[in-house]
């Protein structure tokens, strides 16, 4: 008991002379400056992570649903009598926008747009795959992870659109199975 008592009384002697003031203030002010600068560093972090989860499921929903406009749109367009030749330009539309769709938008005049440039030279799988790295819900990486494997196999395409029911059921397919939850807040269900 007695050696622990001196080791006791010699750090406290060290620690109230000048110099020990100096070393315990200045080991404190850098462990409070360290912990400060790695809190400012964790919250900012966290903030950009948000903004560009964001960013991305606007942009996915935003190309989802030009998808499904563009569809409609060019559907609406086709006025002929003849019904092979409007079955023809049906599945011919139908699977151009499908592609235009999948494909990068720069370039692609005829294809969709990107909300964001720093998104004009990605597809929309690439954009989901980066969404699926920065969330944390394994339930939402799930679903995000079938939507891109529909996409990928073209599971919604259909491989004839012989009628106007033919074309709403791809429209629905497309609403009920590609639009999440989360990609239905910016856009108006169509």
């Amino acid at each position: 008991m007695g050696e622990k008592t001196i080791t006791k009384e010699k750090l406290w002697r060290f620690v109230n002379t000048s110099f020990g003031i100096w070393l315990l203030s200045s080991v404190m002010v850098g462990f409070f400056t360290f912990s400060y600068a790695k809190l400012s560093e964790s919250i900012s972090s966290r903030k950009n992570k948000k903004k560009q989860i964001l960013m991305l499921d606007q942009e996915i929903e935003g190309r989802i649903y030009q998808l499904i406009s563009k569809q409609e749109r060019r559907r609406d367009s086709i006025d002929v009598s003849d019904e092979v030749i409007e079955q023809s330009s049906r599945n011919r539309i139908t699977k151009d926008v499908w592609f235009d769709f999948k494909a990068t938008p720069v370039g692609n005049y005829e294809g969709l747009y990107n909300m964001y440039p720093e998104f004009s030279e990605r597809n929309i799988v690439s954009l989901m795959v980066e969404l699926i790295s920065l969330i944390d819900d394994d339930d939402e990486v799930e679903k995000i992870k079938k939507v891109i494997y529909k996409i990928i196999s073209d599971k919604i395409l259909p491989l004839n659109v012989r009628n106007e029911k033919d074309y709403e059921d791809f429209i629905s397919k497309v609403n009920s199975e590609l639009r999440l939850e989360r990609w239905q807040k910016f856009w108006p269900k169509q």
